[in-house]
């Protein structure tokens, strides 16, 4: 687990929208992720980013952050989580999404390295290639691509059985 740098935020919540962190976490060019545990209501796991303050505070950066959210959201893509909602809460700005931010890519082939074959790893650059030309042709940016940047399909969903 990792957490969050104490200068870029303040101490983490145990709550995000009325739900609980999970204790898991992992650091990211725009902040903190963290899973969000099971609602009451038996509602999924949820994923939500934290946000990095310092990202926010040019002018206008908050009002950016939302219009990126809803055009990438709109586009449905294949390798980035459907987003729920975009919070305030203490100071801090939560990107909440349907899933928690993972496998990574480092992830799937870190821990199916004796059933990675060729086929898995032509389905994740299959959706990583879907997913950054449809931003391009949308004419939205994306960041650097790493090991740990992209996310692929959740284990459960076919593709990884």
């Amino acid at each position: 687990m990792t957490t969050p740098a104490a200068s870029a935020t303040s101490a983490t919540p145990a709550t995000v929208a009325g739900r609980a962190l999970s204790d898991w976490s992992r650091d990211g060019r725009f902040g903190t992720w963290h899973a969000l545990l099971p609602g009451p209501a038996g509602d999924p796991p949820l994923g939500v980013l934290r946000i990095d303050r310092a990202l926010l505070a040019p002018e206008g950066a908050r009002s950016r952050l939302a219009t990126a959210v809803v055009a990438v959201a709109k586009l449905r893509l294949p390798g980035v989580p459907a987003t729920v909602d975009l919070v305030e809460e203490a100071g801090d700005v939560w990107l909440i999404v349907a899933r928690p931010p993972s496998p990574t890519v480092a992830d799937v082939l870190t821990a199916n390295r004796a059933q990675a074959d060729a086929g898995s790893a032509a389905s994740i650059l299959n959706e990583t290639a879907q997913t950054l030309l449809a931003l391009h042709v949308a004419g939205l940016a994306h960041g650097s691509l790493t090991s740990y940047s992209p996310r692929t399909a959740p284990p459960c969903s076919p593709r990884w059985r």
